[in-house]
């Protein structure tokens, strides 16, 4: 290769050469720029972790009160209905044993009739 020939080439190849360095350039900042924002987005997950972590810290104790009001409030609802049952079950045992009486009494008064009326034919 001639001089002059390493010069038409020297001439061709070198701003393609200026043109890659700069766009080398602009990666290594576009790089850079995104390393930054992959930092940055970095930190915001782990924000955002940390304050999900407290939230569902919150939310566990919260629904650890409500489960303890809800159990309290369920016991008192079986105690009342059991005393409740307790009184309709004396009721009903009361109000059966009175039937009871009638019906004995009705059956006495019958037997008592009965008897009445055979002295009556008999007699």
């Amino acid at each position: 290769m001639t001089k002059s020939q390493y010069q038409q080439l020297v001439e061709f190849i070198a701003p393609r050469f200026d043109d890659l360095g700069s766009r080398l350039s602009r990666v290594e900042v576009s790089v850079e720029e995104n390393r930054r924002e992959i930092q940055a987005v970095a930190e915001g997950v782990t924000t955002v972790n940390r304050k999900l972590g407290r939230f569902k810290g919150e939310v566990e104790r919260e629904f650890g009160v409500v489960r303890e009001e809800m159990a309290a409030g369920l016991e008192a609802v079986r105690a009342e209905m059991a005393s409740g049952f307790r009184g309709v079950r004396e009721e009903m045992a009361s109000g059966f044993a009175g039937v009871r009486d009638r019906f004995e009494l009705q059956d006495a008064s019958l037997r008592d009739l009965s008897a009445r009326m055979d002295r009556w034919e008999g007699g």
